[in-house]
């Protein structure tokens, strides 16, 4: 199986790191990804390992930490959307944020078989 890599500048980690993050709360939000998946896919450690020894902002962090919460959310019977959907609005801010910073968004991609 190939890889893709991204790779972004420094500067505009929290704009990507972000968008992906709502993609992601997106397809919870509309059935396509379980909530437990969406909790795996950046709640995994090795992500937050990555993401704490990065410069993403404060506010990108606690919005991601929340992602492990989500599964659990649902397993206690909260209301999982109210969740995802103010998980959307901070992410929403925290690419606001980024883009007033640096509007480049220069993404570079490699593929390796």
């Amino acid at each position: 199986m190939g890889q893709l890599g991204l790779r972004i500048q420094e500067e505009n980690i929290d704009f990507y790191i972000a968008s992906l993050a709502l993609g992601i709360l997106v397809g919870v939000r509309d059935g396509v990804i379980p909530a437990d998946v969406g909790m795996w896919s950046l709640g995994r450690p090795v992500f937050k390992e990555a993401i704490e020894s990065s410069s993403v902002s404060i506010s990108l962090k606690s919005a991601l930490n929340e992602f492990d919460e989500l599964d659990a959310a649902r397993s206690l019977g909260l209301d999982v959307i109210s969740i995802v959907n103010r998980l959307i609005s901070e992410l929403l801010d925290c690419q606001r944020h980024a883009i007033e910073k640096d509007e480049s968004l220069l993404i570079e991609a490699r593929y390796r078989e």
